[in-house]
């Protein structure tokens, strides 16, 4: 009896000994695989291989080499200066008298305030979240008559007016931090939409832009276009269509998967208020392309805007231009000149010109009603070489500090170097006279052809080409 309560005592021990160590292995060996569990971090995004390398077979994506200044132009052609190289005509008659205006300290965007202000412009904005899309470029078509009134125009934040052919010019719309809306019954849009020109490429590379174009000419296509998605209407076979705001909604979040994020830092501007320097008088600018294509902008001291009237094939008066969508005018803050290279290519009388790594090309900026004389450029800096990205055209004064434009819409006329401006009697005047505020820009092309009409249009031409000689 009693070896059996002892065998049983045993042999109870024993299980008790051996459930002991087996719970003991399990832990040692859980504790192990706790140990070799990969952390727990959180999820960081990044941009998939597809955002990435995605293509498009009729619009590659852009692939940003790194910046290196070896194409900057070597002119240098300052406003006063004289100069006849091929395919330009000599430069500026220009006032001998200044107003007397008060100096003012230029007052650059504070990165603190960006995410609520718009870069392009230095004005705030609704929805900080169109920051991040890409910047887009419309060529607008304002041939024929019946394309007018342009929808859209007097939301742009800039506008680049850019010379077709045969007297026409073309504006291009940029878009960024907004798109237009409408105080009509009706859906907004954009239109009447064009072709690219060439040139225009090299203008979207400085904002890293999408480009919605119509057909572009062959030649067009033929020296490179990216980054463009084109558009046909509706019904998918108009030549002059209008883009309702939600389909360009559509193109730009596609795009924003495929481009980087527009870097504010890079595309952030300097605006100051009130007068920035001394400038001459500039009351109104005549820009007269064609006897059907003149542009008269006039300052209006109560809004502190540059109003935009244009005459046309059927209407040789010069009418006030609105914009259909708000019957607003079309007016703007900074009207603002640019002397660029136009270049000749081929055989057909084409031409190309040139917004890259350029060192220092006169500008003409009016603002407050006052014209001021400063340079353009887009050379490489420390920004470009750090980023491998471009910036935008930024304004510079004569010993290289950065001028300051007005907060608002930019309105730039894109012109030869060294096509002569001069004051003149009255706003839509042909006499030269000096210290009037009423400017004239005769448009003088590259095209021999058309270099003889616009010499035969505005006779003065004649005798200021001879006295600039």
């Amino acid at each position: 009896m009693k070896k059996n309560i002892l065998f049983k005592l045993l042999i109870g021990m024993i299980a008790v000994f051996l459930l002991s160590s087996a719970m003991r292995a399990y832990q040692v060996n859980d504790g192990d695989m706790a140990t070799n569990q990969p952390p727990i971090t959180e999820p960081v995004q990044t941009e998939s291989a597809e955002q990435i390398t995605e293509t498009d077979t009729a619009s590659p994506i852009e692939t940003m080499p790194a910046p290196v200044n070896t194409m900057a132009e070597t002119e240098i052609v300052p406003a006063e200066s004289t100069e006849n190289p091929e395919n330009t005509v000599e430069a500026t008659v220009e006032s001998s008298k200044s107003p007397t205006v008060a100096a003012a300290t230029a007052i650059p965007a504070s990165p603190g305030t960006l995410p609520l202000v718009n870069p392009l412009t230095g004005q705030s904005i609704s929805n900080p979240d169109y920051l991040t899309y890409p910047p887009v470029l419309i060529p607008i078509s304002r041939y024929p008559d019946g394309n007018r009134p342009s929808a859209g125009l007097s939301q742009a934040p800039w506008v680049f007016e850019m010379y077709a052919n045969t007297g026409e010019s073309r504006p291009i719309a940029l878009f960024y931090g907004s798109l237009p809306e409408t105080t009509k019954a009706m859906e907004p849009y954009v239109g009447a939409m064009s072709g690219a020109l060439l040139g225009l490429e090299s203008l979207r590379k400085q904002y890293q832009a999408l480009l919605l174009t119509t057909g572009n000419p062959q030649y067009v296509e033929d020296a490179g276009i990216l980054n463009n998605e084109k558009w046909f209407g509706l019904a998918g076979d108009e030549k002059y269509p209008d883009i309702p705001v939600a389909h360009i909604q559509n193109y730009l979040e596609k795009w924003k998967k495929r481009l980087v994020i527009p870097d504010i830092e890079g595309l952030t501007i300097p605006f100051s208020i009130g007068v920035v320097k001394e400038g001459k008088h500039g009351q109104s600018l005549f820009m007269r392309y064609a006897s059907f294509n003149q542009i008269l902008w006039q300052f209006d001291a109560k809004d502190g805007l540059y109003h935009r009237s244009q005459n046309s094939s059927s209407n040789p008066e010069i009418v006030e231009d609105v914009d259909i969508l708000n019957d607003r005018p079309i007016a703007v803050q900074n009207l603002i000149v640019l002397f660029a290279s136009h270049t000749l290519v081929g055989t057909e009388g084409n031409f190309t010109v040139n917004f890259n790594y350029v060192e220092k090309n006169p500008a003409i900026i009016f603002r407050d009603g006052i014209m001021y004389q400063v340079y353009w450029t887009t050379k490489s800096e420390a920004y470009e070489r750090e980023t491998e990205r471009m910036r935008p055209i930024r304004f510079i004064d004569e010993a290289g500090n950065a001028f300051p434009l007005k907060p608002g819409q930019s309105w730039v006329h894109i012109i030869s170097t060294g096509n002569p401006y001069y004051e003149t009697s009255t706003a839509l005047g042909n006499e030269v006279s000096q210290g009037t505020g009423f400017w004239k820009i005769p448009y003088i092309s590259v095209k021999p052809e058309e270099k003889e009409i616009a010499l035969s249009e505005n006779k003065e031409l004649v005798e200021i080409l001879q006295v600039t000689k």
